[in-house]
């Protein structure tokens, strides 16, 4: 969250506090370390706060990178700077990269939402029309009440933000008490394609226009945007030969796959047609080789036990996610 410090410096300048004499009066560049990159591409760190995708970016992000410096005339400074002077820059492939983990990792997450969603609306059936005008009246108080914590919780009322969330807790409890009546299998699910945010076959038009201008569907619809974007700038420069063609890091002893002269194998990847290794040091390399896996492994599953975790975390906060876009 952004100090109110941070938000002065930005403001006034880093100098606010120093005496006139004292001051250099160095007007902020645009490749200052405290600047941030990637708002200068286009892309704003904060854009998901007070929202559960905040951390699907942001933990991605160095913590000191996400307090620097955010102005939107040194952006354009940025973006009038000649092809060439921008593409050696590297902000926009460093932007373009991370967009490409946040947003892989999104579209992941909607694979396996819409996958336990197919399990949920299993032997589903439709409200009566009288059933669904109740729940329609219970979910625009939800979203009102929730929308009415937030504005409050940003204007600092934090005792009157608590209430109007223990309020919209308690519509929500009776909101599920009337579909446990109605029948809770008549409730189809889905997450949204765009960001994730699952969303209800009961869901009135003035619950889906609030989604869609909500911020995390305006958030990841920056973000899938701008990654084009940034891609098809790159290309430019790599064509103009600006820049050369980023190719991501390959393990020692490995090439790309088959066809560069090596075997392919299970993982993807094939043997260098070069020798990896000397005779003297062949058992050597191939004890790396085995570590390598088993760090790999461990890693992988790792990663597993994590998206198990957040899964699991998602669930329980399944209506969260869907009044507090």
């Amino acid at each position: 969250m952004t100090s109110m410090a941070e938000m002065l410096d930005q403001l006034m300048g880093s100098e606010r506090n120093l005496l006139p004499e004292q001051r250099t009066n160095r007007k902020v560049q645009y490749n200052d370390p405290d600047v941030c990159k990637y708002y200068l591409c286009g892309l704003d760190v904060n854009m998901f706060k007070n929202t559960r995708s905040n951390d699907d970016l942001q933990r991605h992000i160095p913590p000191e990178d996400i307090s620097k410096i955010q102005s939107d005339e040194l952006r354009e400074t940025f973006n009038s700077l000649p092809s060439p002077d921008r593409a050696k820059t590297g902000y926009e492939a460093q932007t373009k990269r991370l967009l490409d983990v946040v947003v892989r990792e999104c579209d992941s997450r909607i694979r396996r939402q819409n996958e336990r969603c197919e399990e949920m609306n299993k032997n589903s059936a439709e409200l009566k029309p009288e059933q669904k005008k109740i729940i329609d009246t219970y979910n625009k108080q939800i979203s009102e009440y929730a929308v009415k914590a937030e504005k409050l919780g940003e204007e600092g009322e934090v005792d009157a933000a608590q209430q109007a969330l223990a309020e919209s807790e308690r519509l929500k409890a009776l909101r599920d008490q009337a579909e446990a009546r109605f029948g809770s299998a008549a409730k189809m699910m889905f997450a949204c394609p765009v960001s994730g945010v699952l969303m209800s076959s009961v869901d009135n038009d003035e619950r889906k226009v609030e989604h869609e201008t909500g911020k995390q569907y305006v958030g990841w619809t920056r973000c899938r945007e701008l990654r084009k974007e940034l891609a098809e700038n790159i290309e430019s420069y790599v064509r103009a030969g600006h820049v050369k063609p980023y190719r991501p890091p390959v393990p020692q002893g490995y090439d790309r796959g088959p066809g560069r002269g090596g075997h392919g194998d299970a993982r993807g990847w094939g043997r260098d047609s070069r020798p990896p290794f000397s005779a003297r040091n062949q058992g050597r390399g191939m004890d790396r080789d085995r570590n390598r896996d088993r760090d790999r492994d461990r890693d992988r599953d790792q990663d597993r036990d994590r998206d198990r975790d957040r899964d699991r975390d998602r669930d329980s906060d399944m209506d969260r996610d869907r009044d507090r876009d």
